[in-house]
């Protein structure tokens, strides 16, 4: 039981950091692009 629900806080965190690290790497290169514009 401690192991799946281990697993599935692991997973939660992998999916959770994924979108984060997604939407943090969006935004900087959304930047990037409007510095290069100006």
């Amino acid at each position: 039981l401690i192991e799946e629900h281990a697993g599935d806080d692991l997973q939660y965190i992998r999916v959770n950091g994924t979108v984060v690290g997604g939407l943090a790497g969006g935004g900087l290169y959304a930047i990037h692009l409007l510095l290069g514009l100006l």
